[in-house]
């Protein structure tokens, strides 16, 4: 799970790069973006050699929604209605279900 939560967190780091960057018209956090990406699809690519793609993009991708939608209701007040509450936790709640009981993931 250590290799996901890097992952996550190096995409993060990009998307949120790209705000700062004012949508990549400033050199150093562009330059940090394509790093985090490169940085994120190395980890990706340890993770591909125990676990099966499908589930590693599932886990991967719905990690990074959840924490990019953390990142933007608490640094750029962006509001989340009910719904997509919801819908990050029942993202969440499958990225467990996945982990933890799923027997293609190799612990």
């Amino acid at each position: 799970m250590g290799l996901f939560n890097n992952r996550s967190d190096c995409r993060g780091h990009c998307h949120v790069g790209a705000e700062i960057g004012g949508r990549f018209h400033k050199a150093c956090p562009f330059s940090d973006v394509i790093l985090g990406y490169g940085v994120a699809f190395y980890f990706l690519s340890l993770t591909l050699k125990n676990i099966p793609v499908g589930i590693a993009y599932a886990v991967w991708s719905g990690l990074g929604i959840t924490l990019i939608s953390i990142i933007g209701y608490f640094f750029y007040h962006q509001t989340l209605d009910v719904p997509a509450i919801i819908g990050l936790v029942l993202i969440l709640l499958g990225v467990v279900v996945i982990n933890v009981f799923s027997e293609t993931v190799s612990h």
